[in-house]
């Protein structure tokens, strides 16, 4: 049985009700399990990254602080688990968060840290479990893409029900902007010069199926180059000095233009948060649809070529695939699949 709540702070009180409920605190913790979302938790690969060179300055710093804080605790819960609130507010904002798994390049039983990942610890120990105190995003976004599928449980009970329609929206909506985007040229192509830490291209992480398979290694080129049209750092300060680069940031500045058209009374200017009804466009905003759509086909195209060619590399199964290889490759398909979908939704959008 799953208990779904809204949020972690009602999650960490049902928690505490199951002391009520089962006295020994060994088998409370077999038979009641906590689970959030992946970003809750540290990475064990992102740690030995920053460990190893991939954070500088402070941020090395935390690393060490973590790094010994992750060998005493619990379950690994960097947001509302046993480490210090005030540990990550000393250092720079999106410094512990880069220790999570944030950016979708788990590979499962491929990592070296598989058997002590905190994350699949939790998941195996809530297969076995009679009660899963979980939050209505977890329960979304296993039902969107989760990979438990034999485990699924055979009941929910929804506590804070009003808020399972906003979770639901969250999951199953879309949203075009440049975050977004550039999110995905990240995972696509790789780092960009200069950066630091473990994040790799396809190109880097597929390279095995690349050497092996042809048409593999075409589509995923034909994917980077692609992505190459998306918008890349410094693409908000572009769109400020109305000099976008590529379609998809033409296509973000006629958006911009056309909504500071529409602020009559300067609620822009003041700091306030503006929007428009998307109603008679302006010619700047239609015209930069076209070339947007057609970035976003050519990138959809391959990706998709991509994850059937992976598919067929598993059936194949050759000499050189071993378990993790087989693992990363099941990653990348899964994480391959919802991607596509992602830039298909985009697709839909701008063709409206």
């Amino acid at each position: 049985v799953w208990i779904s709540t809204f949020t972690k702070a009602l999650q960490r009180q049902l928690g505490h009700e199951g002391e009520r409920l089962i006295a020994d605190p060994e088998e409370r913790k077999r038979r009641i399990v906590t689970r959030k979302g992946r970003e809750n938790y540290l990475c064990l690969l992102n740690l030995e990254d920053a460990l190893q060179g991939g954070f500088a300055g402070r941020a090395a710093v935390l690393a060490q602080l973590v790094a010994r804080w992750a060998a005493y605790s619990a379950d690994g819960d960097m947001v509302g688990g046993d480490l210090p609130g005030w540990l990550p507010v000393l250092f720079r904002r999106n410094g512990s968060t880069a220790l999570t798994d944030r950016r979708g390049e788990c590979v499962y039983a491929g990592c070296p840290h598989y058997r002590k990942c905190f994350i699949e610890r939790a998941a195996r120990a809530s297969a076995d479990a009679d009660i899963v105190i979980a939050n209505h995003a977890l329960v979304m976004v296993n039902a969107a893409r989760g990979r438990e599928t034999a485990t699924r449980p055979t009941r929910y009970v929804f506590d804070e029900g009003h808020h399972l329609f906003d979770a639901a929206d969250a999951m199953f909506s879309v949203a075009l902007s440049g975050q977004e985007t550039i999110e995905l040229r990240r995972w696509v192509t790789g780092p960009e010069s200069g950066s630091r830490g473990r994040r790799r291209g396809l190109a880097a992480r597929l390279s095995d199926v690349a050497s092996y398979d042809d048409a593999g290694a075409r589509a995923i080129t034909e994917a980077v180059d692609a992505a190459r049209a998306l918008p890349s750092d410094g693409w908000l300060q572009r769109l400020a000095e109305g000099q976008p680069f590529g379609a998809i940031e033409q296509l973000l500045a006629a958006v911009r233009g056309l909504v500071y058209a529409r602020d009559a009374d300067g609620s822009g200017e003041a700091g306030y948060g503006i929007e428009t009804e998307l109603a008679e466009p302006d010619a700047p905003l239609i015209d930069a649809i076209p070339p947007a759509a057609a970035a976003l086909e050519s990138l959809l195209r391959p990706l998709m070529a991509l994850g059937r060619r992976l598919e067929a590399v598993l059936d194949e199964a050759p000499d050189w695939m071993d378990g993790q290889a087989r693992a990363r490759i099941e990653g990348a398909i899964a994480s391959l699949g919802w991607r596509a979908e992602t830039v298909a939704a985009w697709l839909a959008l701008v063709a409206r």
